[in-house]
């Protein structure tokens, strides 16, 4: 399902944007190892990776300074539009259902709205069996294109 939202503003507590250090690498690689485990990069490596993609934004939310979850953004401009991409949402197994995602969404919503002005919409692809995300981000205003028109395709 790919999901559209129209932006507003708010703020999110809690949650830092990824600095590109070893210590911010190292709380998404434990995430990621705690759900995904598709990084497969050392902190130095993430790091030198992400710094090097300036339309790519993480955001790390903590609870307790422990890495809860975190939330990549991608810019995505072309010349039909300027939009955002919510490209990956993982929340730590001890986190889940707790809101963190949810919160996550909202403030990227509000760090678009509040430094893309520009930025049109919002989207995010959602795989339909994931539930949760699905929830999170209708929880936040997003909804489903109506079209059922897209479909990823993936080449390697």
């Amino acid at each position: 399902c790919k999901y559209i939202h129209k932006l507003e503003k708010g703020n999110g507590a809690n949650i830092k944007k990824y600095d590109y250090s070893i210590e911010m690498s190292r709380d998404i690689i434990s995430i990621d190892t705690a759900t995904f485990r598709s990084i497969g990069l050392s902190s130095d490596e993430l790091s030198k990776r992400m710094s090097e993609n300036l339309s790519y934004e993480i955001f790390i939310k903590y609870i307790d300074d422990i890495p809860a979850g975190f939330i990549g953004i991608m810019k995505v401009s072309t010349p039909h539009y300027l939009a955002h991409w919510i490209d990956l949402i993982a929340v730590s197994p001890d986190y889940q259902g707790k809101g963190v995602a949810r919160d996550m969404a909202r403030y990227v919503k509000n760090y678009v709205r509040e430094n893309y002005p520009a930025s049109e919409f919002m989207s995010a692809l959602v795989r339909s069996s994931n539930t949760a995300s699905l929830r999170s981000l209708e929880s936040e205003g997003f909804r489903p294109d109506g079209k059922g028109s897209f479909e990823l395709l993936f080449s390697e």
